[in-house]
């Protein structure tokens, strides 16, 4: 048995938290396993083989409890106290309580009130309009859950990962890959690069003076799990974080078709295709051939590629066929926004719950990058951060922002505030 990848221990982590928060455990140790998860799922080694070391609790929110529990699921596939919660639930009230904007806490009032214990049957309940005899559910409740139903039995909601976490082990493993001698240019193509919301793979492009020397070293990268489909031309990764990698190597002068051709979008890249018939030309991942002259032509960047087809360069986050290829043979693409139009940051969490700075050192960092405004909007009480952040200590929290003064910058107090299931508010 192979040892647990760190999405898949992450995973099992998440789903303790939400069998204790079905069991009605306290908020911090619901918490604590939630920390605990994000800590695995962000980090960049094997916390499998960190935990077999004992060094699982060099990461935050892991201690020697949770550490033994990483080595449980190693050794037995499963943790034994999650083994116990599930026994005292259906199975498929935990499916349930999986479902967008369900979660533990109303998935267990549907089963204690309803006694709805599946998705069949919290489906069944909301088409008869059950749900909004329920304090807490209405018409738009029963709309919603309907809806996440759907989207459920639609997509697979594994395969794919949040940007902020594939664009981090992206540009980590891009740099990890630009220090070997044998680098001469890496960059990452893919959804990742087009800023998309969420990213199924990455997928890395290369040139090497030794191209072999470069797979080696790719799969014996610390942040690698395995690596398969290895060829002369690169390799498929798999790294600890679950994220599946698609390396190429390529020769110089072509290095622009396939960044061009493996960022795509699809649809772009069809519509690409379509208006370089129209011109006489064939555009692939291997150049751009002129039907006329039967010459290929091979570009090194991707401003070659956009070139020969008349149109101004485009911008890899516009390329979603969304009138970008008309703008750009018009030249009339707009200008993307940058960190230096940025003037200001309305959400931000101080150490009052669960940051990691103090308002005048939040300040003091807003004002290096430029900013005009920053708000301090820390959790509310009902998030696991208790009386940290009761109304009378966010009473003192606003006349703590409103008192600290860094030239530059205007502070705004304001707070994260939960709705509750009754539909009331934390304040």
């Amino acid at each position: 048995m192979h040892d647990p990848t760190n999405a898949e221990v992450a995973a099992a982590l998440d789903e303790l938290g939400d069998l204790y928060e079905l069991d009605g455990a306290i908020i911090h140790r619901v918490v604590a396993y939630r920390n605990a998860a994000k800590a695995v799922r962000d980090a960049g080694v094997s916390v499998v083989a960190m935990a077999r070391e004992g060094r699982a609790t060099e990461l935050p929110g892991i201690g020697p409890t949770i550490q033994d529990k990483l080595v449980a699921l190693a050794d037995e596939g499963t943790i034994p106290a999650a083994v116990k919660l599930r026994a005292k639930f259906p199975p498929g009230l935990i499916e349930m309580m999986r479902l967008p904007g369900l979660g533990p806490k109303r998935a267990r009032r549907l089963f204690d009130e309803l006694g709805i214990d599946s998705v069949d049957a919290l489906g069944a309940a909301a088409e008869e309009q059950r749900l909004r005899l329920l304090k807490g559910f209405g018409p738009k409740a029963e709309e919603g859950i309907l809806a996440a139903i759907q989207a459920a039995r639609r997509e697979d909601h594994g395969q794919r990962t949040v940007l902020d976490r594939a664009l981090a082990v992206g540009e980590a493993l891009v740099d990890a890959l630009r220090a070997e001698p044998s680098a001469v240019r890496v960059e990452l193509a893919g959804s990742v690069r087009r800023m998309s919301d969420t990213v199924k793979d990455l997928d890395v492009i290369a040139t090497a003076t030794d191209p072999q020397a470069l797979i080696q070293a790719a799969g014996s990268l610390e942040m690698i799990g395995s690596a398969s489909a290895v060829s002369h031309s690169g390799a498929r990764l798999r790294t600890h974080t679950g994220l599946q990698v698609d390396l190429r190597i390529v020769a110089p002068d072509q290095f622009g078709n396939l960044l061009q051709h493996l960022t795509g979008s699809k649809e772009h890249n069809m519509a690409l295709r379509d208006l370089a018939v129209r011109k006489g030309l064939h555009i692939s991942e291997y150049g751009v051939l002129d039907d006329a002259t039967g010459q290929t032509h091979r570009c090194a960047t991707e401003e070659e590629v956009y070139g020969l087809l008349g149109m101004s360069y485009i911008e890899p986050e516009l390329r979603e066929n969304r009138g970008e290829l008309e703008a750009a043979l018009a030249g009339t693409l707009p200008d993307l926004v940058g960190l230096t139009d940025l003037k200001g940051d309305l959400h931000c969490h101080s150490t009052a719950s669960d940051g990691t700075a103090s308002i005048e050192q939040m300040a003091a960092a807003a004002r290096t990058a430029g900013y005009e405004y920053l708000a301090i909007t820390d959790h509310s009480a009902t998030m696991g951060f208790g009386s940290d952040v009761s109304p009378e200590e966010l009473r003192r929290q606003i006349d703590a922002i409103r008192s600290s003064e860094v030239d530059g910058i205007r502070l705004l107090a304001g707070s994260e505030v939960n709705i509750l299931p009754d539909g009331s508010l934390d304040y």
